[in-house]
């Protein structure tokens, strides 16, 4: 039983889920803002589906912290800084959200699929199948962008936006916290194989944009508090 595991272990665990259970709520309410700067019907109606299932993340989440006994309403941990530091000016940073930062997201969601911790795995295996249309849809997205000359130049503002942001999300080279993650299973790749899988993956994906990736950026700015 859960409560019968190590400390460390419990502690490694409410923090992955609480980390998502916070993050996911306030970036459902992000995406609420960003829906008008869809310039077609058919896209605004995509990211209200987008909405939706983010509110359905945070709930799965919240669900799970509930059942272990957590009172979700009085989790005091910060969002993710990605969706306090800044704000969608137009569609291209909407799109490139999607394509880059929920990427980020989705190799992180693969590797808690294959978690220790069981309901971890179950939750994880339904917010992936999500993420991964949201991160397709942006890419979608921001290729239509890149065909015209002042949106392409949008597109190529955000990418220089979001792409330090995506870099960080992973966390600091050698984190103590990401070594208990390994230790225990939780995770199971470092904080550098992850950030390498998705530079590797998503270098591909911007060159097919005919974009320029921009230099990696100081990681000691940009990472986040979940690695």
């Amino acid at each position: 039983r859960f409560r019968d595991m190590p400390p460390e272990y419990q502690e490694a665990v409410h923090n992955i889920l609480t980390i998502h259970t916070v993050s996911e709520l306030y970036g459902a309410e992000v995406f609420y803002r960003w829906i008008p700067l869809a310039p077609r019907p058919v896209d605004k109606w995509r990211m209200s589906q987008i909405l939706r299932e983010e509110y359905g993340h945070h709930l799965r989440f919240a669900k799970l912290q509930t059942a272990m006994g957590v009172d979700v309403a009085r989790l005091e941990k910060d969002p993710l800084t990605l969706f306090t530091t800044y704000e969608a000016e137009n569609w291209a940073d909407a799109a490139m959200f999607l394509a880059t930062v929920d990427r980020a997201a989705r190799l992180q969601f693969e590797d808690f699929t294959r978690a220790s911790f069981l309901p971890l795995r179950e939750v994880a295996t339904s917010t992936l199948k999500e993420e991964v249309g949201h991160a397709e849809f942006g890419r979608l997205s921001v290729a239509e962008l890149c065909r015209e000359r002042t949106t392409r130049e949008q597109a190529q503002r955000a990418l220089e936006k979001w792409f330090p942001m995506a870099v960080g999300f992973y966390g600091r080279s050698g984190s103590p916290k990401s070594e208990r993650y390994l230790r225990w299973g939780i995770k199971r790749r470092t904080n550098d194989e992850m950030r390498r899988d998705y530079l590797n993956e998503y270098g591909a994906i911007v060159e097919e944009w005919g974009l320029t990736l921009p230099p990696l950026p100081d990681l000691d700015r940009y990472v986040e508090h979940a690695g």
